[in-house]
């Protein structure tokens, strides 16, 4: 059996606006967490990636998120000098999921201003940036 799961092509920003207007406002909250939540292991995996980049730089210095993070002298001897490149794309491409997902963070709040009080702050012209990023 095929699943369309897997198929799931990226939603426009604009497109994602028009859709949120027409979904519950308790549905908002959830879609708010998961893109929070997303947005937290985007953070943590762009905190280790840049120590893997700073370690092959020779700029490293430990951090209290580093340790948080769990992240030790053996893991960042294993780095392979190679990936560097690698690891730099994944760390840009990562911060374009957030900002996408910033957007999407504003779109929601200012939806869910607008049910709750009837008030918009912002003009759907102010979307700007990436616009073809998951969620």
């Amino acid at each position: 059996m095929h699943s369309t799961a897997g198929n799931k092509k990226p939603i426009q920003i604009d497109e994602f606006k028009a859709a949120i207007k027409e979904t519950p406002l308790e549905e908002i909250a959830v879609i708010r967490n998961e893109i929070e939540n997303s947005m937290s292991h985007l953070k943590n995996s762009n905190a280790r990636l840049g120590a893997y980049i700073d370690k092959l730089k020779g700029t490293y210095e430990k951090t209290h998120i580093h340790e948080e993070l769990g992240i030790d002298d053996d893991e960042l001897d294993s780095i392979d000098a190679n990936d560097l490149q690698l690891f730099s794309d994944s760390y840009r491409e990562n911060d374009l999921v957030m900002d996408n997902y910033r957007q999407r963070i504003d779109i929601l709040n200012e939806e869910y201003t607008y049910r709750t009080t009837g008030k918009s702050d912002t003009p759907s012209s102010d979307i700007k940036g990436p616009a073809s990023i998951y969620l």
